[in-house]
């Protein structure tokens, strides 16, 4: 039968095929010729107890697949007053691989608690492990039960992959080998993360800046990833600006989710640190974000995002980033709302509720009620004039009108670029 031996205090796992009527001696000798411990200071533990000396591996319940931790007692702390072990009521004095066990998860606990990346990468796998941080009791045992569920699980696909190899010439098995492969895999990447970098499971806090539009504070979602800079009609009251939406721009922007399309203001000043620059607004309804600084106006006023520093370089001037704690609430309580996607995908596709359909891209938009492309390259009269009214010669307005598919919407948005 094939066994697994894990190695306590390193990363070593060893795998054996033994007879199942070995005897523990033997199998501690074997140990000896790969690892150089020697069977004195081996102790064995099977399904969380100790192995004896004596008897067969089978004899003590070790069947094919089975994982045996091996403790080297040289590398074991051994306290002078062992504490009875609580809730259970019995003295862990005399057992060694019981102290070190505790002392373990305990160094696991404090760890976890006062590492905040550490504790949100664990989060995002075992839950009932963070819920439980400040009770050592109750988080030895979930620790105990999570490693004996690991172990358990890990058994079963050995017992699986061994009986599917005993078949290999059949399709569905060869399928379900690749597949147990494929999850190892997976597992193994996910640990490795988990080891080695747990930043990777924390959450990135989003971009906002202070700045002033129409002479009110506004706290703007800097977004590199959307093309149109963004505000939410409450925000456009709130700034008094709603007698200038040219409604003319209304819309249905469809991308990942949908929302309506107000209208857009063509100009207004927005100071950005100490610099007044004109910005374009395409109003638009969202849900969290009051306005979103899209590439149009970045691109405009080559605008940086300096992340080494913190800090936003636009027009000639530099603004820190807002700290987590000044983010609006209104934005925590939509990625709470949202869940993980929120959290994990580009603004540009969810707080809009329309992402890249807000830019004005025929590629990655559209407007719901916008009319059907003309089979011909001719556009009725009043779709042009009501273009060219806009400021743009006849030329551009057909120009745009073919790149947008006949799309009156599109096509002014594209001339305003």
């Amino acid at each position: 039968m094939q066994l697994t031996i894990s190695f306590q205090d390193s990363d070593t796992v060893l795998t054996v095929d033994v007879a199942p009527d070995m005897a523990t001696g033997d199998l501690k000798a074997y140990i000896e010729a790969e690892s150089g411990i020697p069977p004195e200071r081996q102790i064995l533990v099977h399904s969380s107890k100790p192995i004896d000396q004596e008897g067969s591996l089978e004899s003590r319940g070790i069947a094919d697949g089975d994982m045996i931790v091996l403790i080297d007692s040289n590398n074991m702390q051994r306290p002078q007053d062992a504490p009875q072990s609580a809730g259970t009521g019995t003295s862990s004095n005399g057992d060694p691989m019981e102290q070190q066990l505790h002392a373990d998860i305990e160094r696991v606990r404090l760890q976890m608690k006062n590492d905040a990346v550490l504790r949100d990468g664990v989060k995002q796998q075992y839950p009932q492990l963070v819920e439980v941080l400040d009770d050592s009791e109750e988080f030895r045992k979930r620790m105990i039960a999570v490693e004996r569920e690991r172990i358990e699980a890990e058994r079963s696909r050995r017992q699986e992959l061994k009986r599917l190899q005993e078949d290999p010439y059949n399709e569905e098995s060869q399928k379900r080998i690749l597949e147990l492969i494929r999850e190892e895999a997976v597992m193994e990447n996910l640990n490795s993360a988990l080891e080695h970098n747990p930043e990777v499971f924390g959450r990135v806090t989003m971009l906002f800046v202070p700045v002033w539009v129409n002479g009110h504070q506004v706290k703007a979602f800097v977004d590199s990833g959307a093309q149109a800079t963004i505000m939410s009609p409450q925000c456009v009251e709130r700034c008094n600006m709603s007698h200038l939406i040219d409604k003319r721009f209304q819309g249905i922007a469809r991308g990942v989710g949908e929302a309506k399309i107000i209208g857009r203001i063509h100009s207004a000043p927005m100071k950005v640190g100490d610099s007044f620059l004109p910005c374009s607004f395409t109003v638009m309804e969202n849900k969290g974000i009051e306005m979103l600084l899209g590439l149009d106006m970045l691109k405009r006023h080559q605008g940086t995002i300096d992340l080494n520093r913190n800090v936003l370089v636009m027009g000639g001037s530099e603004v820190p980033f807002l700290p987590e704690s000044e983010i609006p609430e209104e934005f925590e309580e939509f990625q709470t709302a949202a869940g993980p996607e929120a959290a994990s995908s580009s603004s540009s596709s969810r707080p809009p509720q329309a992402g890249p359909a807000t830019t004005s891209n025929a590629s990655t938009s559209r407007i719901a009620d916008a009319q059907p492309a003309p089979t011909t390259t001719q556009y009725s009269d009043d779709t042009i004039s009501n273009l060219m009214s806009l400021g743009f010669s006849r030329q551009q307005v057909v120009s745009a009108l073919d790149q947008a598919g006949g799309n009156p919407e599109l096509a002014a948005a594209l001339l305003f670029q």
